[in-house]
């Protein structure tokens, strides 16, 4: 199904004068406008070009595309188990194999959003990798909904637990992959994105790829719910899986958050067909917007994958191992508070709620460098999670070194003066 609406976006057939079934992507300039140019048989001859734009010429610009698109089309694949699973009611069966999938999409989209914030911070003039642009958003929600269902499989997988959540995410990754190419192939964000995506004529494909899979997720989820299983005893607060479930509650709330604020430009294009008179709500500080939410967020994950590698005392026999945690969660807690003290006389520290933030992420880095370093020789395969976790902390404290002492490399000190006027100052700054 997902193959027939792709190879119907470039189609190009006309039904009508009016109406067209996708969009040929080998269609010449000369076919589809009409200037003087063309008129003349040899006018390829008398193009001359300046070449890639300098933005384009960036290898990271040249990677970071396909990798992104591998990521996207590899949620299909979680997706389509989830359907399955559904679908026969053998609602465990599919979990093994969908996981290998999600953590292969989750791994490879997460690169091809590093690789973008990378150029971005090379290429681009905004001042940083991650502004909160639509199109940054759009990657990064359909990643956050694929690591809560990854989580979700690992519960489900251990305990038998949250197989609901992990139908539940998988479906929202692939169906916020839909959305995300309805935002940004139909023209939508013209206006609100920094990234030049232009109107192709697709809106009614894209809108009918997006309800036929969101309604073939939701109502398959909603008609099979009876016969999930669920164990009837709830799981203990203290347990690892507890808090992972916890998780990937946050994480959906986030993905929300970020959503809602991405699609206002569909909200106000809604209203404005009722009330030609709206004008519109508008993020005119995106990053203060996104960052006033978000910041919490990140602290208490950071938290959460610090302190859940200690959980595992609880879940062999915690009197036993009483005296083993008090030491080492204190000697992490104590190292955290030190390095935070160092790193906060190196990195310009704005505000309180940016201190919390690095010390969450020095306590990530501590906590699980402590699993590795004392418990992984017991369980090696549960080593990717100490690593992936220890990076996300790592994470957080090159965001905020990175993001808070930047500095202006070059600067117009004649504009500062006043000894140019305003069209001057245009003209510099557009140079």
């Amino acid at each position: 199904m997902v193959q027939v609406f792709i190879s119907s976006m470039i189609l190009g057939v006309y039904i009508t004068e009016d109406i067209k079934v996708g969009s040929n992507p080998f269609l010449l300039l000369r076919d589809v406008m009409d200037i003087p140019l063309f008129s003349n048989k040899e006018y390829v001859n008398l193009i001359r070009g300046n070449g890639l734009n300098p933005l384009l010429q960036n290898y990271w610009m040249t990677i970071h595309p396909p990798t992104l698109f591998l990521g996207f089309a590899s949620t299909v694949i979680p997706f389509c188990y989830a359907i399955a699973g559904l679908w026969t009611k053998e609602h465990t069966s599919w979990l093994k194999p969908a996981l290998r999938w999600a953590l292969f999409s989750g791994g490879i989209l997460g690169t091809g959003i590093l690789m973008g914030g990378a150029w971005a911070y090379e290429a681009l003039s905004f001042g940083g990798y991650w502004a909160w642009d639509p199109v940054e958003n759009a990657s990064l929600v359909p990643w956050l909904f694929l690591i809560a269902g990854l989580h979700s499989n690992l519960i489900a997988k251990a305990t038998g637990r949250s197989i609901l959540g992990a139908y539940l995410f998988y479906i929202l990754s692939f169906v916020f992959i839909l959305y995300s190419t309805f935002l940004t192939r139909s023209g939508i964000l013209g206006e609100t994105s920094v990234h030049a995506f232009t109107e192709m004529g697709l809106e009614a494909q894209l809108i009918a790829f997006v309800v036929v899979f969101t309604l073939l997720g939701f109502v398959l989820l909603i008609a099979r719910n009876g016969s999930i299983p669920s164990p009837a005893k709830e799981e203990s607060v203290a347990s690892k899986e507890f808090w992972m479930f916890i998780g990937t509650l946050v994480l959906l709330f986030s993905a929300l958050l970020i959503t809602g604020s991405t699609s206002l430009p569909i909200y106000n294009k809604v209203v404005e067909l009722f009330d030609p008179t709206f004008e519109g709500i508008v993020i005119n500080e995106p990053i203060p917007h996104y960052n006033k939410y978000q910041i919490w967020i990140a602290i208490f994950i950071s938290l959460l994958s610090g302190f859940a590698q200690f959980l595992r005392y609880r879940e062999v026999n915690f009197k036993k191992y009483m005296s083993k945690f008090i030491s080492h969660a204190g000697v992490a807690l104590i190292l955290t508070l030190v390095s935070t003290v160092l790193l906060s006389s190196w990195i310009n520290i704005q505000n309180w709620q940016y201190s919390v933030l690095l010390a969450a992420g020095v306590f990530t880095v501590f906590c699980n460098l402590d699993y590795l370093l004392f418990f992984a020789r017991q369980n090696t395969k549960a080593t990717g999670s100490a690593i992936a976790h220890l990076g996300f902390g790592v994470m957080i404290i090159g965001i905020l070194a990175s993001g808070l002492n930047k500095t202006f490399l070059s600067s117009n000190p004649f504009a500062m003066r006043g000894l140019l006027d305003e069209e001057m100052i245009k003209k510099t700054s557009r140079c």
